[in-house]
C-alpha cells in the first residue's frame, strides 16, 4: 500500500502539467492584461498612468457605454452557459456512468463522441479536397511539400513542369 505522503506527492506530480498549462494560458494573460491596463496606449504618450485608464473608462460617455455593453454581453453568455450548457453536460456525464444505461453504454458513448470526432474528419476531408492536385481550389505545387510521387526533375501531376522552385 502506498503511504499517504507518497500518494499525495504522486497526485501533485500528475496534476502539475495541467496546472502549468492552466497558469500559462489563463492566469498569465489575465495578470498581463491587468499590468498592461496601467500603461498608456496612446501613440507618443507611452508610460505608466496608473488607474487613469479606469477613470477614463468609467467617466467617458462613449467608452463607458461600450464597456457596460460588453460586460452585459459577457454576463449573458456566462448565465446561459451556467443555466443551460452546464446542467446538460453534467446530465450526460451522469448518464454515461450510471447503471441505467449499462446495456447501451457503447451506443451512448458513440452518440456522445461522434460530433467531437466528426468535425475533425470533415475538416481533414475538406483540406484534402482543397489541395487536390488535379481539381483542388488551391493549385499548390507538390514539390513544395516534397511528396515522394512528385519531384521537380519530372512532370508534376499538379501541373507544374518547372524544375526550378
Amino acid at each position: 500500500m502506498i503511504r499517504t505522503a507518497t500518494r499525495y506527492r504522486l497526485l501533485l506530480l500528475f496534476a502539475l502539467p495541467a496546472f502549468v498549462v492552466y497558469v500559462l494560458f489563463s492566469v498569465y494573460p489575465l495578470l498581463s492584461s491587468v499590468v498592461l491596463s496601467l500603461f498608456s496606449s496612446k501613440p507618443g504618450a507611452a508610460g505608466f498612468v496608473g488607474l487613469g485608464n479606469y477613470v477614463h473608462l468609467f467617466t467617458d460617455r462613449y467608452t463607458s457605454e461600450r464597456f457596460w455593453n460588453a460586460l452585459l454581453n459577457n454576463v449573458e453568455f456566462f448565465a446561459i452557459h451556467l443555466i443551460v450548457e452546464l446542467p446538460i453536460g453534467l446530465l450526460m456525464a451522469a448518464l454515461l456512468t450510471s447503471a441505467a444505461v449499462r446495456r447501451s453504454r457503447g451506443v451512448y458513448r458513440t452518440l456522445l463522441f461522434v460530433p467531437a470526432t466528426l468535425s475533425v474528419v470533415i475538416v481533414g476531408f475538406l483540406w484534402r479536397l482543397i489541395i487536390n492536385p488535379l481539381w483542388g481550389f488551391v493549385k499548390f505545387p507538390c514539390w513544395a511539400i516534397s511528396t515522394p510521387r512528385c519531384r521537380p526533375s519530372r512532370s508534376c501531376p499538379c501541373g507544374s513542369t518547372s524544375a526550378s522552385r
